[in-house]
């Protein structure tokens, strides 16, 4: 069976959290947090985490509970949401899932590929050869040393066969 939850999505600062809290009042729920940023400890002034005092009693949830280090991905996230509403639902009680990240309202919303995870060992071959395009010794050096990516890319990827781009654009970062 689904269940009924209310989702706040928009910019920092324009009161979310504060109409969470008071539909939760009234209507008997929870807030689940959505941003990408407040799930992590230690983190609570610079990502705004509502305070005890702005949370007026009212459970929140994914809010500091990851460690900064931590990597979390758009998929994993929506899976801690869909539990997480899962067990309010459980008790009775209504998910305002509230926050500003849009790749993780997607997620939640429309789904995300299949087995959304960050591969660390792919990903630290991607660095390293972007740092040898963007760090390369010279501009025609990078121009082509990004050109062959692309067309690595566009063997596995048939959509980025003929992307090309122009040397002049690389002017800014070479």
């Amino acid at each position: 069976m689904k269940s009924l939850s209310i989702c706040i999505v928009g910019p920092t600062a324009v009161g979310k959290t504060g109409v969470a809290v008071e539909i939760a009042k009234r209507l008997g729920g929870e807030v689940i947090g959505l941003d990408s940023r407040q799930i992590y400890r230690h983190m609570a002034i610079g990502t705004a985490q509502p305070t005890e005092k702005e949370q007026h009693g009212i459970s929140h949830h994914l809010y500091g509970v990851r460690e900064p280090g931590e990597r979390i991905s758009a998929g994993e996230y929506s899976h801690l949401v869909e539990k997480k509403v899962n067990e309010i639902t459980s008790r009775g009680n209504l998910s305002i899932i509230c926050g500003g990240s849009g790749l993780y309202f997607r997620a939640i919303t429309k789904g995300i590929f299949e087995d959304s995870t960050t591969d660390l060992i792919v990903r630290e071959k991607l660095t390293k050869r972007l740092d040898d395009i963007f760090l390369a010794p010279d501009k025609e050096v990078g121009f082509n040393r990004l050109q062959a990516f692309i067309n690595d890319l566009s063997e596995k990827y048939p959509a980025a066969a003929g992307f090309f781009v122009s040397p002049t654009l690389l002017d800014n970062f070479l």
